[in-house]
């Protein structure tokens, strides 16, 4: 006969010993886990031991070469500037230090740093290229970019720009825009401002002014140019100044006539309708036609 009497003494065994493999199992991956962070950390540490005795220093700077076209960047004060950070290691060299610090120079338009092994370092670096002047003291690139050099006095050629903080992107497009219609004529825009009000003048390279007001400078002057053979030549070379602030038509002042000039209209108004252009001696009167034509 079967003893039923020690059956649940063996059942209880049997928990016991599982229980105990259960245990002995987060255990042996505990200690897993334990033998590979320290191995890691053993290859972690030699590895930046390696670096910091056998490779950091052992390829040094030793040539720091500038490929640039620049005529404006002075390379001794440049080359001066970035010296501490040449300091170390070829693969220590802090690549975006270094592109901070050359582009603290106000000509530097874009740097670039690269690498040469197994000693160089070559830094590429683009000029600002100015294509006009910026209120007083700064100059604006041919991209839009207002920067101040320390000085301007050599720039007094270029021609003058006014407006505001952040307009220069705006300014300088209607410059551009107003040289492709007036290169017809052979004539250039020298000045162009755009004050606080976003009113807008000009005077061109042969001196005439133009007053232009809030309307879009490039479709006022396009009109303007659309009239201009109805005066004649000799009329349009006397041509001193033109406000193109009215909205059915514009008032001309010529260069040889003594008279006062018209008064100015108001920005702030449409403005009354030009009554007549200026009289030019000997010669019928014109101008009064041509003031009413409707734009």
């Amino acid at each position: 006969m079967a003893n039923f009497g020690n059956e649940p003494g063996a059942r209880l065994k049997n928990v016991v010993r599982r229980d105990a493999a259960a245990v002995k199992k987060p255990r042996r991956g505990l200690l897993k886990l334990g033998l590979i962070l320290a191995a890691a950390g053993l290859v972690f540490g030699g590895g930046w031991l390696f670096w910091e005795n056998e490779i950091r220093f052992s390829y040094p700077i030793r040539y720091v070469r500038i490929e640039s076209s620049a005529r404006h960047l002075s390379e001794d004060e440049f080359t001066k500037a970035i010296a501490p950070l040449v300091r170390s290691g070829l693969l220590d060299a802090d690549l975006a230090a270094i592109e901070s610090v050359a582009k603290t120079f106000a000509w530097v338009q874009r740097v670039r740093v690269v690498r040469r092994w197994p000693d160089t370092l070559i830094l590429q670096v683009d000029e600002h290229r100015p294509v006009a002047r910026w209120n007083e003291d700064d100059l604006v690139s041919e991209r839009g970019k207002r920067f101040t050099p320390p000085s301007v006095k050599e720039f007094a050629e270029l021609p003058r720009l006014y407006g505001q903080e952040g307009q220069e992107n705006a300014v300088l497009d209607v410059w551009r825009k107003l040289n492709e219609l007036l290169r017809e004529r052979k004539w250039r825009v020298t000045t162009l401002s755009c004050n606080f009000r976003k009113s807008w003048s000009a005077r061109l390279s042969d001196g005439k002014e133009l007053i232009l007001g809030r309307q879009d400078p490039v479709s006022s002057v396009a009109r303007l140019l659309g009239l201009l053979p109805e005066l004649g030549a000799r009329q349009t070379a006397a041509i001193k100044k033109v406000d193109l602030r009215y909205r059915n038509g514009f008032a001309v002042v010529l260069r040889f006539d003594k008279e006062s000039e018209p008064v100015p209209v108001s920005d702030e108004q449409d403005g009354p309708k030009p009554e007549v252009m200026r009289r030019l001696p000997g010669k019928r009167e014109p101008s009064r036609q041509l003031a009413a034509n409707q734009w």
